[in-house]
């Protein structure tokens, strides 16, 4: 065979195989969910809430959503909030929120929201990743 008609050959099953991939399910939008934190080392998830306060601090952008962030980070240690996710994505039904929502989720409860509020914005977000799918 041709050089060429190998490369096709070799190329035709490469993007074959890449289209009967099945989606990957750590992901929704394209952001790692609770599949993907609860598959993922005790250090991977430390990193990930320690990456998340230092990307909060060199922003260095204090919107209100920002500000309860910050406050979620000055009131816990950052393996109580590891705790806290993994309680979090306990629930089956948490599992496709992606992990900066459920940051902006702990922050509002760290910022005193009522329970209702917090309960009202799960069901919402739940319901808006179950529309996008």
């Amino acid at each position: 065979m041709r050089p060429r008609t190998l490369l096709f050959i070799f190329l035709l099953g490469v993007s074959t195989a890449c289209l009967a991939a099945e989606p990957d399910d750590d992901y929704t939008l394209n952001k790692p969910n609770g599949r993907w934190w609860n598959h993922a080392s005790e250090r991977d998830r430390l990193t990930f809430v320690n990456g998340m306060i230092e990307g909060i601090f060199l922003t260095g952008s204090y919107t209100c959503a920002r500000t309860e962030v910050l406050n979620l980070s000055h009131k816990k240690a950052n393996v109580d909030t590891v705790k806290d996710f993994d309680a979090f994505y306990d629930n089956q039904d948490n599992v496709v929120i992606p992990l900066q929502s459920a940051w902006i989720y702990f922050a509002g409860k760290a910022h005193g929201a009522p329970p209702a509020q917090l309960e009202k914005m799960l069901v919402d977000l739940r319901s808006i990743l179950r529309k996008s799918k």
